[in-house]
């Protein structure tokens, strides 16, 4: 099967595109390798080894990563993950110097939405070389590609790339054998208003608008859970026969939207331009709508808290989902996500559970200024947890 490799690949990995020949220019002035600094089942930090053939300066502006699905041919996947990074050294001319970088949360997420689904991904570690050998600040990526053991890199070896192999979760022992059907719902409401009207002279320009937005999901089915105790002696969430800390959820959510948005002009705006306009969404929007996304439930801080939050791989399928004019709060990657919601109400779990059912409520709100108004937005999730026998 030929590879499918979309043209948004060239966006994120532009400064790779070029191959061997872009490299061969840059690699008298720096040489960077990739790697691990031990073994990990996460990728939390990276070891970079650097080399300048002349006394440099070295800053490490980015880190980005996008997932590959590797069987049947190649196929990028949505939602890359990109976060900026800080970080200058002065290096000795010929001297390799060793630098730990921390992974940034959006990437740490990214690898493991996608290591259990039999995903790789492939990045880039962006960089600014300053050299007595360059006039102007020269960028340098180095490209990595990230696996765990059973998946196959989506592109041949090359020099120019470095692997990191993720290692295999193990666990030491359990803390109990209670076993749970999970299952989840929640309804997130979003509110916002906005005017934005500004005067040019005697004319008035007209950007006005309001709206609400609800969301109601459940889970499709439930799913068998435990809790175990990795060798790091962290409490994990499991779900029976993954060996991966946390549950990816496949989730229907139900969208309702009514919104009105007014634009035009008043006055003397030239061209004998006068009166208001009207709703300036489309004539005939659709209001309402369906689709799946995966929720990731998971416990965070050694066990204490739970996590639930849209996975990176949302709208799995199509549907026709509202249109009408929405505003997005600041913590949504697209208008039908959920929240990131957590709560301290997980001891009981922990603890080996009540005789029938642990229900779990979470909440989270979000509050972003726009211009000329805000968006609000709140979510209620209810987790619940019937013991199995």
């Amino acid at each position: 099967m030929p590879m499918k490799i979309p043209a948004a690949v060239a966006l994120l990995l532009a400064t790779v595109a070029a191959g061997p020949a872009a490299t061969a220019v840059a690699a008298p002035v720096a040489e960077l390798r990739l790697s691990q600094p031990r073994p990990s089942p996460a990728l939390t930090e990276l070891l970079l080894r650097a080399r300048c053939a002349q006394a440099c300066t070295l800053r490490l502006r980015e880190l980005n990563v996008v997932p590959y699905r590797t069987r049947g041919g190649v196929e990028q996947l949505p939602h890359s993950a990109i976060d900026p990074l800080s970080i200058t050294r002065r290096l000795p001319a010929g001297k390799e110097v060793a630098i730990r970088v921390a992974v940034p949360p959006q990437v740490q997420r990214a690898v493991a939405a996608a290591m259990p689904r039999g995903v790789a991904l492939v990045g880039n570690l962006v960089t600014e070389v300053t050299s007595p050998d360059v006039g102007e600040p020269l960028e340098i990526p180095r490209r990595f590609v990230v696996t765990r053991p059973g998946t196959p890199p989506p592109f041949p070896r090359s020099p120019y790339s470095d692997e990191i192999r993720l290692s295999k979760e193990t666990t030491r022992r359990a803390p109990r054998t209670a076993r749970y059907a999970m299952t989840i719902s929640g309804v997130q409401s979003s509110s916002w208003s906005y005017d934005r009207t500004s005067t040019d002279g005697g004319c008035v320009v007209l950007d006005r608008g309001s709206g609400r937005q609800t969301l109601r999901f459940r889970s499709l089915r439930a799913h068998k859970i435990q809790q175990v105790l990795w060798s790091s002696g962290e409490l994990k969430l499991q779900e029976i026969g993954v060996r991966y800390a946390g549950v990816f959820v496949p989730t229907r959510v139900d969208a309702e939207r009514d919104s009105r948005a007014e634009k035009g002009a008043q006055g003397d705006c030239g061209g004998g331009v006068g009166g208001a306009g009207g709703d300036g969404g489309p004539q005939q929007c659709v209001r309402s709508g369906s689709g799946e996304i995966e929720l990731l439930v998971e416990l965070a801080s050694r066990g204490t808290l739970f996590d639930v939050h849209s996975s990176l791989l949302n709208w799995m399928t199509p549907s026709t989902a509202p249109d009408c004019p929405v505003e997005s709060a600041q913590s949504l990657r697209d208008p039908i996500d959920v929240l990131g919601a957590r709560s301290r109400e997980a001891e009981d779990l922990t603890r080996g559970g009540s005789p029938g059912k642990v229900i779990i409520v979470l909440r989270a709100r979000d509050v972003t200024r726009i211009e000329g108004g805000s968006v609000t937005t709140n979510v209620r999730t209810t987790v619940t947890f019937r013991k199995l026998t």
